[in-house]
């Protein structure tokens, strides 16, 4: 038994005397994804990550909205977070669980009115209408006046 024990140390060193020697297990790395990624402010995004550690909690924050998830046996989550509004034309969505962290990122996408919208402070100015001059009344003797009120011409016989 001894010699097989110095047999297998032997070749432990001779292989580089790593094969006998346990490798760490690398972590997985954490991933979120955003649905939609890209919308106007008040957006409900599903922010689903994987490769956080298992059955744990964290939180998502983006801005000043914050959620709350927790992870599967495999690591896996979906939670739902408003999109706040911010001047800013991107936005980093951040999940934390331990140690593990991860960011995807919601692209606000903002609309000009329409024209067809109205804008309900504004009201339309009311039609111009045409200006009128006043009717001054015709003077007597005029082409204007009834016949009965004209005068008879100075120069003619009855």
């Amino acid at each position: 038994m001894k010699l097989l024990r110095t047999l297998v140390s032997v070749l432990a060193l001779l292989s580089g005397g790593t094969a006998w020697i346990a490798t760490p297990v690398h972590a997985a790395t954490a991933i979120v994804t955003l649905s939609p990624d890209t919308g106007p402010a008040g957006t409900s995004v599903t922010v689903t990550g994987t490769g956080f550690p298992k059955k744990s909690s964290g939180t998502i924050s983006a801005g000043t909205a914050t959620a709350a998830f927790k992870t599967s046996a495999s690591g896996y989550f979906t939670a739902e977070l408003v999109m706040p509004p911010t001047d800013e034309p991107a936005l980093a969505v951040r999940a934390t669980s331990g140690a593990a962290s991860a960011a995807a990122t919601f692209t606000y996408t903002y609309s000009s009115p329409s024209v067809t919208e109205e804008d309900p402070t504004w009201r339309r100015p009311p039609p111009r209408l045409p200006r009128l001059r006043p009717r001054r009344p015709p003077s007597c003797g005029s082409a204007w006046a009834p016949r009965e009120a004209r005068s008879p011409p100075r120069n003619s016989t009855p």
